[in-house]
Order: C-alpha cells, then structure tokens, then sequence
C-alpha cells in the first residue's frame, strides 16, 4: 500500500471509532437510570462537556480563527488599524447563547414548581409537624403565629377564627 491509501485507511477507520464511541457514550445519559437518578452524575457530565467544548473553541479554533481574521484586513490593505476583535466577541456569545438555551430548554425542574420563597422578618421559632386534621392546631396558633400572622389567617380562613377565640377565652 502506498502512503497516500495508509492514510485515508487511518482517517476512516478513525472517524469510524470516533463516530462509534460518540454514539455509545451519547446514549449513556438516555439509557442509564443511574445517570436519570444522580444529579451529581448529569452535572459532572455537563460540566465535562463544557470543558470539552472550551478547550476546542479556546485553544484550537480561536487561534485559527483570528489568523484568519488578521489575514482578511491584510489582504484589503488594512492591518495597521485597529480593528474590532469580532472573533472574540463572538466565541463568548456563542458559548453565551449556548449557555442560555442549556438553562431554558433543559431546566429540570418540574412544571409549576416555583422557587420563590417568602421570608418574615419575626424571630425563627420551633416548627411543628402539620396537623393531619381538618382543622387549625390550637397549640401552633398560640405559640407560632404573630398577632398580624393571626390576622391573615383569620380572613383567610374563616374556621380559624372559632380556634383563636377558643384561645383567648382560655387565658
């Protein structure tokens, strides 16, 4: 065999076993419950993968990229001027961008999930398991709530009222 055909033998048989090996560790996150069920496992696969793609994009095509790009104002007679570093600017969009879609489009959380939470600026007190009755623990509204916190629960829960009066009639 000729050194030419050696070579193009070399380039197939290795983008046949790049293309295999893709398609073999692309389909792990699919088909393993361990990679469904671990969060710690899909974000170090993500986070491996966003090396994977800096390290590409920083340190082999960039440089490319922006020879190509001072070649361009060359040729048109223009390398002495400053120039706007378009190929930088748009390395870090793009990751940007991509950055963006990988929250929006693949946020794990479930729908209606909300992850707003109030706060109250009263001291922290002891919480208690939740009743499993259909009414108000008369111990947690003695002890937990505040007198405004009474308030809101009353005009929103017309039964509540009954159990508060209950409370001051006791003391």
């Amino acid at each position: 065999m000729s050194s030419s055909t050696t070579l193009a033998f070399i380039k197939v048989a290795s983008s046949i076993i790049n293309f295999s090996l893709i398609m073999i560790t692309g389909n792990l996150p699919i088909r393993s419950k361990a990679f469904k069920s671990s969060k710690k496992l899909i974000s170090f696969a993500n986070a491996f993968s966003g090396g994977l793609f800096l390290g590409i994009g920083i340190l082999h095509l960039l440089p490319e990229a922006q020879e190509a790009y001072d070649d361009y104002y060359e040729s048109i007679g223009e390398a002495d001027e400053d120039h706007f570093p378009w190929v930088n600017f748009l390395s870090v969009a793009c990751f940007a961008f991509l950055l963006f879609i990988e929250r929006i489009a693949f946020d794990q959380s479930p729908p209606g999930h909300d992850h707003s939470h109030s706060h109250s600026h009263d001291s922290p007190k002891e919480v208690t398991e939740p009743s499993t009755e259909n009414h108000i623990d008369k111990e947690v509204l003695q002890d937990k709530l505040s007198p405004d916190q009474q308030k809101l629960l009353i005009k929103y829960v017309p039964e509540a009222e009954t159990d508060l009066d209950d409370r001051t009639s006791e003391e």
